[in-house]
């Protein structure tokens, strides 16, 4: 849509990339530990990045099958790290989230794990999750040139990424450790 060429102009003069993930939606109960599921497969032009942002639309949560508020401050993931996108060289960038018990009836909270994220096989280790239709999450090792996700059952309109890029993936893992069985998140 014209609207959204506009807001990729626009990142572009300032410095950054506006990349649309198509609504894509993590469940950040398959994303455990060191395991990944890919929420960009796509090129970004060569050159240095600074952070990547993961603009969050919405986050649904369910433990113990009922629905629990989840909260993600500013709706947004980031995370600075620097990275470097070549032309020759696919990068994945691993998001680690963590899903936090904000009191006994508050609800959750997501926080981004700078310790747990980066480019994936520099930075941190990662384990692809491959979401197929069955639903299963058969988990593929990942090498460091292939793509991972962010954790999450949270969707996602879109991620910006400051300065120049080139090829390029986003994933990321998550640690649950307060959370019961079933909160999502989608990145």
């Amino acid at each position: 849509d014209d609207d959204e060429e506009d807001d990729a102009d626009e990142g572009e003069d300032r410095g950054f990339r506006v990349v649309d993930l198509d609504g894509a939606t993590v469940d950040l109960t398959q994303v455990i530990d060191e395991d990944a599921i890919a929420v960009f497969d796509g090129e970004l032009p060569a050159g240095d990045y600074e952070k990547i942002e993961l603009a969050v639309s919405a986050i649904e949560g369910i433990v113990d099958g009922g629905e629990v508020d989840v909260k993600l401050p500013s709706e947004k993931l980031q995370i600075t790290n620097e990275f470097e996108v070549t032309a020759d060289e696919p990068v994945s960038f691993v998001f680690d989230i963590n899903v936090v018990k904000r009191g006994k009836n508050n609800g959750y909270i997501l926080k981004p794990v700078i310790s747990g994220s980066g480019v994936a096989g520099r930075d941190v280790e990662v384990n692809e999750i491959d979401e197929d239709e069955d639903g299963d999450g058969d988990v593929e090792e990942s090498e460091a040139d292939e793509d991972g996700e962010e954790g999450g059952g949270e969707e996602s309109d879109d991620g910006e990424t400051t300065d120049d890029s080139g090829d390029g993936d986003a994933t990321g893992g998550n640690e649950t450790d307060d959370a019961e069985n079933g909160t999502e998140t989608a990145s």
